[in-house]
């Protein structure tokens, strides 16, 4: 029951937060990892927010070096993962694509952390669309 609760907390919060949400132009879809791509963020980079991840992969992919910032904060996703990409206008899918990553580890709050990871014309199909998972709205 907790659980079911937590799940409609952070949902109504993603509602509530994008005011792109009353205009139709919020859309959210679930994703499952195909096969390892690059990424910045989610649970390897805790407290990470959207524009630090993104910005940390794009200067990955910009200059190809791994630095030391990117190496504590960036990886390779694992097939088999699942994310949910909440598109809205203000992020740019030409540059990056942006994930929101599920995290709790039993007994806690359920939280999302932000994921970048390159475009799909960038790197081709790495993300194939699945039903959200069991619990989720």
């Amino acid at each position: 029951m907790v659980f079911r609760r937590s799940i409609c907390l952070v949902l109504a919060y993603l509602t509530l937060a994008s005011p792109s949400y009353a205009t139709g132009a919020y859309r959210e879809e679930w994703v499952e990892v195909t096969r390892p791509v690059i990424f910045c963020g989610g649970h390897i980079a805790p407290g990470m927010q959207p524009k630090e991840v993104t910005a940390l992969l794009l200067r990955w992919l910009e200059f190809g070096t791994i630095d030391k910032q990117i190496a504590g904060a960036c990886g390779l996703l694992p097939v088999g993962q699942r994310y949910i990409i909440v598109h809205e206008p203000k992020f740019d899918a030409n540059r990056f694509v942006l994930m929101w990553e599920p995290v709790c580890q039993h007994g806690c709050s359920l939280s999302m952390a932000p994921v970048a990871s390159p475009p799909r014309k960038l790197v081709g199909p790495y993300l194939k669309p699945i039903k959200p998972p069991k619990g989720w709205y």
